[in-house]
């Protein structure tokens, strides 16, 4: 992509992403131009390359829509990321630093600290804030991950198909005291089995974890399917920090 094309990429992806600009809204070229001070060319660029990866469809005499996701859909990105990411356990577990292994470490306790918070508040439920900071947490230790791997082909297949961003996208049904906890054991289990250097548990582990997001994902969109569609009241705001590494994790720069 050329600089203007990859700044006008990256806006809309964003702002999809983010859940501003919702399923079913209209892309307009010009605006975005407008918006963003620069020719209409960049930006159809930029539109073609999210059409690709499934982010916004262009519908003959009609105009550019951002694409929801269906059940079907969001099966096929749980099944991408359980491939994927399993595979990228293993592959962490032989390279994996001292350094890398902290980071994860302190994701891992800030998770708990946000689930043993749930435990005592009324409802016990995450609140938005907390949600945002518990989500963000689990989204870094996933690109994390990756990144450890080492793997360049693994990290590009994931940013073709878009599917950590996409499913965290879409992870915005309200989580309870106890499904943050079972996801922060989940994610403990997975640390101490690449500190232990154990391939193929922390393969094992990885893809049980997955499977069990994806099951709690699709019972949820099975029971209300509007849940799970991007919305204005629980938006998916990443810090500059986490933000740069998806970039980096699905350019396979990393």
């Amino acid at each position: 992509m050329s600089n203007l094309t990859r700044q006008a990429y990256t806006h809309l992806q964003q702002k999809i992403l983010s859940g501003n600009l919702r399923p079913g809204s209209m892309v307009s070229e010009s605006v975005l131009a407008k918006e963003l001070g620069m020719s209409r060319t960049p930006v159809g660029e930029a539109i073609r390359q999210l059409a690709t990866e499934g982010l916004v469809e262009q519908v003959p005499r009609c105009g550019t829509i951002v694409r929801g996701i269906d059940r079907r859909d969001l099966v096929e990105l749980y099944e991408v990321r359980e491939a994927l990411e399993s595979f990228a356990a293993a592959k962490s577990a032989e390279v994996i630093s001292a350094t890398q292994l902290a980071k994860l470490r302190a994701l891992c306790d800030a998770m708990g600290r946000i689930a043993a918070a749930a435990d005592v508040a009324q409802g016990r439920e995450l609140d938005t804030a907390a949600l945002q900071e518990f989500l963000a947490a689990d989204m870094a230790f996933h690109l994390l991950i990756l990144q450890a791997s080492g793997n360049r082909r693994i990290q590009r297949l994931v940013g073709e198909t878009r599917a950590v961003s996409r499913i965290f996208r879409l992870r915005r049904q309200r989580h309870d005291a106890e499904i943050a906890h079972q996801a922060h054991d989940q994610h403990m289990a997975i640390l101490e089995a690449l500190a232990a250097g154990n391939a193929p548990l922390a393969s094992s582990l990885m893809g049980a974890h997955i499977a069990s997001s994806k099951q709690q994902a699709v019972e949820h969109l099975d029971r209300d399917e509007a849940a799970l569609v991007a919305d204005d009241e629980l938006p998916m705001e990443l810090s500059p920090e986490l933000r740069a590494t998806l970039d980096q994790i699905e350019r396979g720069e990393a």
